[in-house]
């Protein structure tokens, strides 16, 4: 073939090569255009306007112990404000419960002096012989209910007769055991008599009971025996019998009375 015809062909190749090229690179550039607009848009950040933001808090002229909350003008309580005390009015008041289920207390039981003794049977009985006035004696126990509520009555007696009427108490809860001694009693005794406000000998007996009902024959207690001045006895007041549900009011205080007339 030719030369010159050789070089027209190379030249005609060469030229659809580059027409090639450029239809491939046009191609190329739509692509990357298409996909840039496809692409999302990060939006600007907002501005922040001065009003918007936090103020900075004040420094305090005076430094401030960590931990400590002060509170506005006004806010505060003065030291003397009336707030309620302990038992005062209002809220839900609980029953004193160690006050419950006590014998009577008398108005002066706060004042009075209780005198308690240990003594035996006789040694009680040489007593009574020597007073030189009608004697009223109870025989008693502090786990004898009836004794406990009638006792106050004694207490009564003697306020009202005490410069003609000698009245004597006696504890007979002593049963001779060893375990259980007369000193055993004493703390429950003087509470008793102390809160009833009996003033009069309080005898704690050292003779066992069984012994002090068998001589003085008593079928019961509260027994109240009543002596005349001479230290005869005149009267037996013993819950059973006749005498059973027996009271200072009813039995034993007019009973006196009648005594001390017949005595004048």
């Amino acid at each position: 073939m030719p030369k010159n015809h050789l070089n027209v062909r190379f030249s005609q190749s060469l030229r659809n090569n580059w027409n090639l090229f450029a239809l491939i690179a046009f191609v190329a550039c739509l692509g990357c255009r298409d996909a840039v607009e496809e692409s999302p848009t990060v939006p600007p950040p907002e501005a922040v306007t001065p009003a918007e933001q936090v103020p900075a808090p004040a420094e305090s002229s005076q430094s401030e112990p960590p931990g400590q909350l002060e509170l506005p003008p006004g806010d505060i309580p003065p030291a003397n404000s009336n707030t309620p005390k302990p038992g005062g009015g209002g809220g839900l008041e609980m029953p004193d419960l160690q006050t419950s289920n006590k014998p009577p207390v008398a108005d002066d039981a706060e004042t009075a002096e209780s005198e308690i003794l240990y003594g035996s049977l006789d040694e009680i009985q040489n007593r009574i012989s020597n007073t030189n006035k009608i004697t009223v004696v109870d025989f008693w126990s502090l786990s004898c209910r009836p004794c406990l509520e009638e006792f106050p009555g004694l207490v009564r007696l003697d306020k009202q007769f005490a410069d003609k009427v000698q009245c004597i108490s006696v504890d007979v809860d002593y049963d001779g055991r060893k375990s259980r001694p007369p000193k055993h009693y004493e703390e429950r005794v003087v509470a008793f008599v102390t809160s009833v406000g009996a003033t009069f000998p309080n005898y704690i007996s050292t003779t066992e009971s069984d012994e002090i009902y068998s001589e003085l024959d008593l079928d019961s207690i509260p027994a109240v025996l009543i002596y005349d001045a001479e230290g005869k006895l005149v009267k037996k007041f013993v819950d059973a019998g006749d005498t059973a549900g027996f009271t200072y009011d009813k039995q034993v205080i007019p009973f006196v009375k009648q005594l001390m007339q017949d005595a004048n």
